[in-house]
């Protein structure tokens, strides 16, 4: 099961899946309170509320079955404001009809928008937050190189994070448009070490800044360089999945236009020099990660974007 988290620190209060959890847990509670003649313990009510709340929310993360959910959810609110419109102006038949099928579009727009803003569903993106490594508390003869370091790492994890962004939104692209097992496993992987990657990441942040000790210190920020590698190395499983699903087979013809751009964002001719670099390290035959066809794609796409900076 996809692991995701139901507030983040942008999940706002009109989040409609919130909303749904917080409306489950209050209907399935009152209903087995009254259902057993209020017998029960409010208490064990409430435990089994949130308990149906939870296993709602998993079971969105199944394809259609959460796309049913969304719909089903979405009927039921515009329901509940076409009841409300309806009290307060006194709409007729024909105009309630409009108004629930105007507002039950409504929310299932919100209802995919809320899904991807924390992370639900098989195709979702688990988004993370902004780190910056700060400076530790520590009296040493060479602070300005603690600092250079940690000046990189933040660097380095915000590069990783645009990297992350461009190739997973291609790759949702692909899993929307057919069924791709091996970039499939990558994309689900990558989720799972970025959301890990990245909590563990703001706990080393915060440690970091209370340091007193060079060995800690160094030893602290050995542990981000690793976490950092893993979340490179996963970011790359993804990009050669994407370039393998969309580079042409057995051919030398340049990719098609609605390819997979490897050297997105790169404009200036020294940032497409150094992601070709990064590329052919990752995804070169002679690695024995990469394959032809897709360092040909990389290759065709790298003269292509060259010619363009002369």
């Amino acid at each position: 099961m996809a692991r995701y988290r139901l507030v983040t620190e942008d999940s706002g209060c009109c989040n409609l899946v919130i909303w749904d959890f917080l409306l489950t847990v209050a209907a399935v509670g009152f209903s087995v309170y009254y259902g057993f003649d209020k017998t029960l313990h409010p208490a064990w009510c409430f435990v089994i509320g949130l308990v149906s709340a939870i296993v709602l929310v998993a079971l969105m993360n199944i394809r259609i079955l959460g796309k049913i959910l969304q719909i089903l959810l979405s009927a039921f609110w515009a329901l509940v404001g076409t009841s409300l419109i309806a009290s307060l102006f006194h709409a007729d038949t024909l105009w309630q009809i409009v108004i629930f099928a105007v507002l039950t579009i409504l929310f299932i727009g919100l209802h995919l928008v809320s899904a991807e803003e924390i992370g639900i569903g098989p195709n979702s993106v688990r988004r993370v937050q902004p780190i910056v490594f700060e400076e530790p508390v520590v009296s040493t003869s060479s602070p300005s190189q603690i600092d250079t370091d940690l000046a990189q790492l933040t660097q380095r994890y915000q590069k990783l994070g645009q990297q992350r962004e461009m190739v997973m939104e291609k790759a949702v692209q692909l899993l929307q448009k057919g069924d791709y097992s091996a970039l499939r496993q990558a994309f689900e992987e990558n989720n799972r070490i970025w959301q890990e990657g990245s909590a563990k990441l703001t706990e080393l942040s915060g440690k970091l800044e209370q340091l007193h000790s060079m060995p800690g210190i160094y030893a602290t920020i050995g542990v981000i360089r690793e976490y950092l590698d893993k979340m490179e190395v996963s970011n790359e499983a993804v990009m050669q999945q994407v370039i393998s699903c969309t580079s042409p087979p057995e051919s030398g013809n340049p990719p098609s236009s609605g390819g997979f751009d490897p050297f997105a964002g790169c404009d200036t001719l020294e940032k497409l020099e150094q992601r070709y670099r990064q590329l052919a390290k990752s995804f070169h035959p002679d690695t024995g990660n990469g394959d032809t066809e897709g360092m040909q794609y990389i290759n065709a796409e790298y003269e292509k974007r060259k010619r363009e900076f002369r």
